[in-house]
């Protein structure tokens, strides 16, 4: 069997958004990377939360549910020990950090957000995401309603609870293979030449000024077949026998889409699911050769 050396090519990267198309490469070993990704990058969330005063709408354990799901920067997470293999007795700074929060709505009702945490612990760079025109809303305080809690960040994978998540989404979908039928295309008219460019919703073809068709943005093809119903349209007793447009899925290229929760930025994100990965499959490597 052929070696193969995969590849990857970035093709749009934002503060939240990464997209890129991996080569060279087979359908288990993209959904594995899409796995790791959604499941075994650790990251930082508020996982041991201790009420002492709580008088607001919501019951504490509401309150701790919607503290553990504040994403936390968390770029120093893969640095940090898991609690549970950590030498210290409870936490400590090198597993844990440790905020405070005591909001009191003495002046009319109040919104207690993610920048009421206040951080007395632990590492200065593992604090709430901040948006800042919308904080994340915890509770709505009425007058005279208090809430005090001390909460404890840990060190966790999206395997053992959706808090510990990198990311919003990460899909994958097969590159596109589309091969055009030139000839029969051109026994078309004008007119039917337009309406086959326009059967696609994402404009995978383009018309240019001498009515010749062409494929021009296949990466945006989600196999919906738009194209070949209308072909089949066109010639429904198929006299051609010949397709006027061929659709397939690459099965060794794969388009990702990977949307952070702003805790990890989207490009670390990829790079140390990559290197989760490669540990997992040096570990069945060695596992192998052991016999």
């Amino acid at each position: 069997m052929q070696q193969r050396s995969p590849n990857v090519k970035i093709t749009k990267l934002t503060e939240h958004i990464v997209k890129f198309v991996l080569r060279d490469t087979d359908p288990s070993v993209a959904n594995a990377l899409r796995r790791v990704i959604i499941s075994e990058v650790p990251t930082m969330a508020i996982d041991v939360v201790e009420i002492e005063k709580n008088s607001s709408p919501l019951h504490d354990e509401l309150i701790a549910h919607r503290l553990g799901l504040i994403p936390l920067r968390s770029e120093t997470a893969h640095r940090k020990s898991y609690t549970r293999f950590c030498t210290c007795d409870g936490y400590c700074e090198q597993c844990a950090v440790e905020y405070h929060l005591y909001v009191k709505a003495t002046d009319g009702p109040r919104d207690v957000t993610s920048r009421d945490l206040q951080k007395v612990m632990g590492d200065d760079a593992v604090m709430p995401v901040d948006n800042s025109q919308d904080p994340i809303l915890i509770v709505k305080l009425a007058t005279n309603q208090e809430l005090k809690l001390k909460c404890v960040a840990k060190k966790g994978i999206g395997k053992e609870h959706a808090k510990w998540n990198p990311v919003e989404v990460v899909s994958m979908r097969y590159g596109a293979n589309i091969k055009l039928n030139q000839p029969a295309i051109e026994d078309l008219t004008p007119e039917r030449r337009a309406e086959f460019v326009g059967s696609c919703p994402v404009d995978v073809y383009t018309l240019d000024p001498t009515d010749k068709v062409s494929v021009t943005k296949p990466q945006k093809c989600m196999f919906c077949n738009e194209c070949v119903k209308k072909a089949e349209y066109f010639d429904p007793d198929n006299k051609d026998l010949t397709p006027l447009v061929w659709v397939s899925q690459k099965q060794d290229e794969f388009h990702f889409r990977l949307e952070s929760t702003g805790a990890i930025p989207p490009e670390d994100i990829v790079m140390r699911a990559l290197e989760v990965l490669m540990q997992k499959l040096g570990d069945v490597s060695e596992f192998v050769a052991r016999g």
